[in-house]
């Protein structure tokens, strides 16, 4: 039984560095991936886009704040790719937005937001109305 869990100790300290090794892997992989996707472009242009609140002297200027928040968030979004994608999907994806396919998805999602939300907030209204 000693010879077990002596065993089964060593076989941990030995592999520990393999799964760290393999989640940095990944860590850096999400990374490579959310600046491929131009995350953080599309990240800090939602919080841009707003209109100058009333008094504006006395507020943030947006892309500061969007900036700082970016700079806070980016490695929760790093840990939550890292930890959702396997390391295999994490290169498929970085493959498929670096494609000349994935870079044309990457240039019409702005429009396609646009147009969606569009779409969403009609259909809101609407209900909206209907109450």
């Amino acid at each position: 039984m000693k010879t077990l869990i002596l065993t089964a100790a060593i076989l941990a300290i030995v592999l520990m560095p393999v799964r760290s090794a393999n989640e940095s892997d990944r860590a850096q992989l999400a990374d490579e991936l959310l600046t491929t996707m131009r995350l953080e472009s599309s990240f800090r242009s939602g919080w841009t886009s707003y209109p100058p609140v009333d008094g504006g002297a006395d507020h943030p200027d947006p892309v500061e704040v969007s900036k700082a928040l970016w700079l806070k968030l980016k490695p929760e979004y790093v840990k939550a790719y890292a930890d959702v994608f396997t390391e295999e999907e994490l290169r498929a994806l970085i493959a498929f937005y670096k494609s000349p396919t994935g870079q044309t998805f990457l240039d019409k999602t702005p429009d396609l937001t646009r147009k969606l939300t569009a779409a969403h907030q009609k259909q809101i209204m609407e209900a909206l109305k209907s109450k």
